[in-house]
């Protein structure tokens, strides 16, 4: 061990109060332990890959990093340990499923309210738009003043879109959706949500626009939705299940990419949806009656 990094260790971190809420101590305390996973000893890295992958276990990933010399304080291990996760989620080294298996055992079995609350936001933020995770959670005021949530709409699938009224792709996608909503309301909910910055675009939008009879809100400014959903272009498409799941954080689109590309557009994930609530056969995407 550096004696230098020990001496801080010794001074500032052993046996001493972990303050959440200080911004500035927390960037010195994650500073000290930038890559958690990455300082440990070869031997140890490699026990870790193993209980990360092959047990998915919070207690033997804990006593892992407590045994480690700068980590004696379990809170602090068990701190640096949700780090560790947050930073390795996307790197392909470790199976995410175990490591989400590690978040929830922190909720549930940690003596550490603090760190119970950072695992679960932690969890949170990576699943919120992976497949057969909550999708999140949206609140909203249409154009005929009904309030819409996820929770409206139970036991039917959500077909969710952010649109702008400006922009051409969004509008020529919109002219195919009354045909699917034909098609598939049964099955499926359609909720477009509008990113004009003046509310009143909407509604002169769908008073030149009669025929579109689904689910239309403005967003009213909501950043956190935005961000939530990964908001980055328009049009974007989601697909939510009937549980509030997420399906598809990158749905296709309700028309194809290019003229004749049929097998681009969103027709036969629907037509599969439908065959699943007939359970006539088994669903077979990509093939049509």
């Amino acid at each position: 061990i550096n004696h230098n990094k020990n001496r801080i260790y010794e001074k500032y971190i052993l046996n001493q109060d972990v303050l959440y809420n200080n911004a500035s101590y927390m960037y010195f305390l994650f500073e000290f332990y930038e890559n958690p996973f990455k300082m440990l000893g070869r031997t140890s890295f490699i026990v870790l890959e193993e209980i990360v992958n092959d047990y998915a276990s919070y207690n033997l990933l804990l006593d892992l990093l407590n045994s480690e010399p700068l980590l004696q304080d379990e809170q602090i291990a068990e701190l640096i340990l949700i780090k560790g996760i947050m930073e390795e989620y996307h790197s392909g080294r470790y199976f995410k499923k175990n490591m989400i298996h590690i978040l929830d055992s922190v909720c549930i079995a940690s003596d550490f309210d603090k760190n119970k609350e950072l695992a679960s936001n932690l969890k949170h933020i990576l699943t919120r738009l992976e497949k057969g995770y909550a999708a999140p959670e949206f609140n909203l005021v249409t154009s005929n003043s009904d309030t819409i949530s996820k929770a409206s709409f139970q036991n039917k699938y959500i077909y969710l879109d952010f649109f702008h009224t400006q922009s051409t792709s969004a509008l020529a996608e919109k002219l195919v959706m009354p045909d699917l909503k034909k098609k598939y309301g049964d099955y499926i909910e359609f909720v477009s949500i509008c990113l004009d910055d003046d509310p009143k675009a909407l509604t002169g939008f769908l008073k030149e626009n009669p025929k579109y009879d689904w689910h239309f809100a403005h967003y009213q400014g909501n950043l956190a939705l935005l961000e939530n959903y990964n908001v980055r272009s328009v049009p974007s498409y989601y697909l939510i299940g009937p549980e509030g799941e997420m399906v598809d954080a990158n749905a296709l689109r309700p028309a194809p990419l290019s003229p004749g590309a049929q097998y681009t557009t969103i027709d036969k994930t629907f037509w599969a949806i439908k065959r699943k609530f007939h359970k006539k056969e088994p669903i077979r995407v990509g093939e049509k009656d």
